[in-house]
């Protein structure tokens, strides 16, 4: 279960990535123009996709009882 639990988590870090970037970034886009705003964004999605896509590895690693 732990090892399904990882695997769905991982999932979960590269839609938030492909949403963010397909339907966040374009909607901001035609509200504002501001790069900073846009490039803030940007950089907000990407790190919450890592830190899932991380969390997910290591529940892999931990239910497969390779990392302790």
């Amino acid at each position: 279960m732990g090892i399904a639990a990882g695997i769905i988590i991982i999932l979960m870090g590269i839609a938030h990535n492909v949403y963010g970037e397909k339907k966040q970034i374009p909607a901001l886009k035609e509200l504002t123009q501001d790069s900073i705003m846009i490039g803030s964004l940007r950089i907000m999605i990407y790190q919450g996709g890592i830190l899932l896509l991380a969390v997910g590895v290591v529940q892999v690693l931990v239910s497969a009882h390779i990392l302790e």
